[in-house]
């Protein structure tokens, strides 16, 4: 059984269906919601995808259709980055390689990077008029190349749930930490994202005080910040002010 997105027509869940008990030709899945949560959708939206299923073993088998319409929450949502959004002429992401000074000894090396960029609506409101809170908004780095930079960023680290160095977050321009998986201290205000590398999530936390519409989120795999990146001020470069979640001792591990 394959799950079809309509926007990319990539196939963005598979899974092996039974046979009911008792019956030949009749078979039967169970899905959770844990289990689709990674399917691509807005927040707050009603969208239909096409499940086809058919017989793996026969190769002369037609895929039976029908679809299906799930509808999301208002706190969430989720992005494919697959090979469909690589190839796109107005791709969020685009693929580079570059320079970066990192290592023990300040070795001078180069790095493939992934980069997304891109504005994603959100939803401030719920029917009832009550705020929506806990939102996030999750890419699936579906795509090797984009899932590889951002893997090879987390093996830097030494255990997770450490801030990774090499890899940037701006929420509207700011700076924020991209954790490998769940920090252990999560910042209690403010945005923040974390990565999973089991399932090749980047997820982004938005903070509760955030009261636009959209929001504007890029980042980089394989890419860390500088220096000028974290002080934070009205264009003053000012060494005792710095953007909110750095500190002194982040300038260090900026720096390499």
């Amino acid at each position: 059984m394959d799950v079809v997105d309509p926007d990319s027509s990539e196939v963005v869940y598979s899974a092996t269906m039974t046979q009911v008990s008792g019956q030949t030709t009749h078979y039967e899945y169970n899905v959770t919601h844990d289990e689709l949560s990674e399917l691509p959708i807005d927040a707050g939206e009603s969208k239909t995808f096409t499940v086809k299923a058919d017989d793996a073993g026969d190769d002369s088998s037609t895929a039976e259709e029908i679809n299906v319409t799930l509808a999301n929450s208002d706190d969430r949502s989720v992005i494919r980055v697959g090979d469909a959004e690589l190839n796109a002429e107005d791709s969020i992401v685009a693929l580079d390689s570059g320079f970066d000074l990192r290592g023990a000894i300040g070795d001078l090396f180069e790095v493939d990077t992934a980069s997304v960029d891109d504005e994603v609506i959100l939803v401030q409101e719920d029917a009832n008029g009550d705020a929506v809170t806990d939102r996030t908004v999750s890419y699936d780095l579906a795509a090797s190349d984009v899932s590889d930079a951002y893997d090879a960023a987390a093996e830097l680290n030494d255990d997770d749930g450490e801030w990774m160095v090499m890899s940037t977050a701006f929420v509207e321009g700011t700076p924020v930490k991209v954790f490998d998986g769940t920090p252990e201290d999560a910042p209690d205000e403010g945005h923040y994202a974390v990565y999973d590398e089991s399932s090749d999530v980047l997820t982004f936390h938005i903070s509760d005080d955030y009261d636009k519409q959209s929001v504007d989120i890029s980042t980089t795999g394989g890419s860390s910040y500088s220096v000028g990146d974290v002080f934070a001020g009205d264009g003053l470069f000012d060494a005792n002010v710095f953007a909110d979640g750095f500190g002194v001792t982040d300038i260090f591990k900026v720096v390499g």
